[in-house]
C-alpha cells in the first residue's frame, strides 16, 4: 500500500486546524485519525458540502443532498465512505407545495441507485423525516418528484451503523 502522510498545522482553540497530505497514494483514501483507540476519517468537500469526520458509526457533520431546490429534481450523491445500514434525511419545506414526493435512494457503488422505498409526501411546507434501517449502503441521496405548487426545499442526510 502506498505511504500517505499528514502534517497538521495551526492552533489550539476555536481555530480550524488545516490537514495537509504530503503525498498522493497510487489509490485514494480518506485521511485517518486516531488516538490510538478512536478513528475517524476526513472526507473531502464535494458538490457544495464541507468536510465531514467520518467514524465506524457514520459521518459527524450532515451532509446536504438538495439544497434550496425549487423544482423536481435528483439530489447530490452523499459518500458515507463506507457502507452504512442506517440512513435518515431531514427535509425543511417552505412555500406553497400542494403535492411532491421525496424518495430515499441507496446505491452500493454511487452510479446505480434504488428506492429505498422511504418516502414522504409533501403536501404543505413543514419539516420531513425520511429514515431507512437495515439497508447497508455506502452512497445515498433523495429526490423530489411530482411536484405541484411552489416550494424551496432543503435536505441534509446522515448514515449509521
Amino acid at each position: 500500500m502506498a505511504e500517505q502522510r499528514v502534517i497538521v498545522e495551526g492552533t489550539y482553540g476555536n481555530i480550524p486546524i488545516p490537514v495537509t497530505s504530503t503525498s498522493s497514494p497510487s489509490t485514494p483514501t480518506f485521511v485517518e485519525i486516531t488516538d490510538g483507540t478512536n478513528t475517524v476519517g476526513v472526507a473531502a468537500a464535494a458538490a457544495g458540502n464541507p468536510a465531514a469526520l467520518i467514524t465506524t458509526d457514520g459521518f459527524v457533520n450532515p451532509v446536504t443532498t438538495l439544497n434550496a431546490v425549487t423544482a423536481n429534481t435528483t439530489g447530490t450523491t452523499v459518500d458515507a465512505g463506507s457502507a452504512q445500514s442506517n440512513w435518515m434525511a431531514i427535509a425543511v419545506a417552505t412555500g406553497s407545495p400542494t403535492a411532491g414526493t421525496l424518495t430515499l435512494e441507496l446505491s452500493v457503488d454511487g452510479a446505480t441507485f434504488v428506492s429505498s422505498s422511504v418516502t414522504a409526501s409533501v403536501t404543505a411546507a413543514g419539516n420531513f423525516l425520511l429514515a431507512s434501517t437495515g439497508r447497508a449502503a455506502r452512497y445515498a441521496r433523495v429526490s423530489l418528484t411530482g411536484l405541484t405548487g411552489t416550494i424551496t426545499l432543503t435536505v441534509k442526510m446522515m448514515g449509521a451503523d
